[in-house]
């Protein structure tokens, strides 16, 4: 098992040497400079791709919220305004039937006077 960790450590160890030193080779030689110019090209074309999607998603939701604030705040003016219509529509209902209500006691007194006096002349 130790023998086998050993030789699996030295193959890891080589293979690591031989990684670094291609990078080494790649990275500083003509094709390797205008790869690492071109992954840098790419890799802020990318970046900003991102920004800009970022952007873009955040102007959306503030439109969105905006709008359902907006949509919100229009609700509750018509449900005031409705709520203040019918109020009005209700008092005045109530105002009407009290006087008409009234109007009828007064004219119930008027005659239970009337048939008192009646009763008294007899």
């Amino acid at each position: 098992m130790e023998n086998q960790r050993r030789d699996n450590s030295g193959i890891l160890i080589l293979a690591g040497i031989a990684l670094g030193a291609a990078a080494a080779y790649f990275l500083s030689s003509e094709d390797g400079k205008e790869t690492m110019r071109k992954a840098g090209k790419k890799a802020k074309k990318m970046a900003n791709q991102a920004m800009e999607a970022k952007d873009n998603l955040t102007a959306d939701l503030k439109e969105k919220a905006n709008k359902t604030y907006n949509d919100a705040v229009e609700m509750v003016h018509d449900l005031t305004a409705k709520y203040e219509e019918t109020k009005d529509e209700l008092t005045e209902k109530a105002k009407d039937s009290a006087l008409t209500n009234l109007e009828l006691l007064e004219q119930g007194i008027a005659k239970a006077k009337a048939k008192l006096q009646e009763t008294k002349g007899v």
